[in-house]
């Protein structure tokens, strides 16, 4: 008998589930924002979109839609959120630019940050926060 792993082969341990309003116009934010890629979508008979994957680089992140019966909303809907994703790419500088014009708020610009990351924070349509971040020089850890 074969042992079935507890966590499929491509999948991390840790995945970021986001609850959206809407999961096919979040995958196609972040295609348009950040250059995702779509790798799973589940629909419901209506051909309502039910359930996203999105893929960067070897990192997953899953689309799902909101449900207010059971009290999952999108940051939107809540009017917050408490999660930042911390997002390595290879310019932030271009891919700020490039997630505005898709419809990302600016909350701060590409800054060099002391631990060597040059950053930038987002917010996306449904109120994720988006942290981007090229390393851009080795600091020594205390």
């Amino acid at each position: 008998m074969t042992q079935i792993s507890p966590r499929p082969n491509d999948m991390q341990w840790v995945n970021p589930y986001l609850t959206v309003r809407d999961p096919a116009a979040a995958r196609d934010f972040q295609r348009r924002a950040f250059g995702f890629m779509e790798r799973l979508r589940f629909t419901d008979d209506s051909g309502k979109v039910t359930h996203v994957e999105t893929v960067h680089h070897d990192s997953v992140i899953m689309l799902g839609p909101e449900d207010e019966q059971r009290h999952i909303l999108s940051p939107a809907s809540r009017k917050g959120t408490s999660v930042t994703l911390y997002v390595y790419v290879d310019d932030v500088d271009a891919l700020a630019k490039q997630a505005t014009e898709a419809g990302a708020t600016l909350v701060d610009p590409p800054t060099d940050q002391f631990w060597g990351d040059r950053t930038c924070l987002l917010t996306d349509p449904d109120g994720h926060c988006w942290m981007l971040a090229t390393h851009v020089k080795d600091v020594p850890i205390p």
